[in-house]
């Protein structure tokens, strides 16, 4: 496989895994409501998939024509370093709130078995 398909199958990976995040936020929105593990559960997710394809388009966009003489590649890898570096730090944000969400799944299940859970 050459450098051009590796790096269209790795894209295609990465925005299967922003669909697969978006559909396990709706899941958890569906399945547990507006409980609080709901909301971090499915507001991570939902919000890790958002962030992520707005990060690729962003990367798109951004990408230079290396061949070109004028341009600074120097700045442009800069750019991409303060990217990841946002993403990083978004991802691990929104991993926390995934993980406290975790941390109170079994009480929001206990709300939704006794029928305390608010449905709107």
């Amino acid at each position: 496989m050459d450098s051009e398909g590796f790096t269209f199958f790795l894209q295609c990976v990465a925005w299967l895994s922003s669909l697969v995040d978006l559909a396990i936020g709706v899941v958890a929105f569906v399945r547990l409501r507006t409980t609080p593990a709901g909301l971090l559960i499915g507001g991570g997710f939902t919000l890790m998939s958002l962030f992520g394809v707005s990060l690729r388009i962003l990367r798109m966009v951004m990408k230079p024509d290396l061949d070109a003489p004028d341009v600074d590649f120097d700045a442009w890898l800069m750019q991409i370093e303060a990217i990841s570096t946002v993403n990083t730090c978004g991802v691990m944000l929104f991993m926390l709130a995934i993980g406290i969400g975790f941390l109170l799944l079994p009480k929001s299940l206990e709300k939704l078995a006794a029928g305390d859970a608010p449905t709107e």
